[in-house]
């Protein structure tokens, strides 16, 4: 997104290949230990790595998202064959748009975003060039991974999370309701909380709110 690389064509979008990735940086900075924040995929990125290497992190907070959607186990070679087929085809180029405000009105309508919460992700991610503007994001973002968790394994993540210092903020209309829902909510073992708000609510009026219990969680966590 935004002015981040591209990966090279052999490489793929799959999760977990950005978790050695936030090793790595954390390693540069000389860090044993940190703390993890993300929304929507990467609070389920953030999540997998707090389960695979619990001794270096300090905690996670999860931002309107936690784990992929379960995959019936059936159903492991059709999402392997589905990632392939889309891996050795060429990319669509992404959409063309003669206006930035025409690429904001498309991304709120897309997203069901507000245009507060839409603005900043548009202006950051678009480029202008030959008079029109375009995603500078990679298509191969939105490629079918190519295997997904079942949900024991599903089971087992969160069980590994409970163990961890660990926030979990949920917007009212965005993922949180869906957990509510689907009943995913039920006895799930983690400390969680509904705020109001869409998917992107931590780019909405209750910013602050959202910044706030973040903030008590970090002083409580590290003393």
């Amino acid at each position: 997104h935004g002015l981040s690389y591209h990966r090279t064509p052999q490489g793929s979008y799959n999760v977990w290949d950005d978790l050695p990735d936030i090793v790595r940086v954390a390693d540069q900075l000389g860090w044993s230990q940190f703390y993890l924040l993300g929304h929507s995929r990467g609070a389920i990125i953030a999540a997998l790595l707090s389960a695979a290497l619990p001794e270096r992190i300090s905690g996670s907070i999860f931002l309107d998202g936690l784990t992929p959607p379960p995959l019936p186990t059936e159903d492991t070679f059709v999402q392997l064959g589905r990632h392939l087929r889309e891996h050795l085809q060429l990319p669509k180029a992404s959409a063309r748009y003669e206006s930035l405000q025409r690429a904001l009105e498309v991304r709120c309508r897309v997203g069901a975003i507000s245009e507060l919460a839409a603005r900043p992700i548009v202006e950051r991610g678009l480029r202008h060039s030959e008079g029109v503007w375009q995603w500078r994001a990679d298509p191969r973002l939105h490629f079918a991974s190519a295997f997904k968790l079942s949900a024991p394994q599903i089971a087992v993540l969160v069980q590994a999370l409970a163990k961890i210092p660990h926030l979990l903020l949920l917007a009212e209309n965005g993922y949180g309701a869906r957990m509510r829902s689907n009943g995913d909510l039920d006895n799930l073992p983690l400390n969680w909380e509904f705020l109001p708000g869409s998917h992107h609510f931590h780019l909405e009026e209750q910013v602050g709110l959202i910044a706030e219990k973040v903030n008590r969680f970090l002083v409580t966590t590290n003393p």
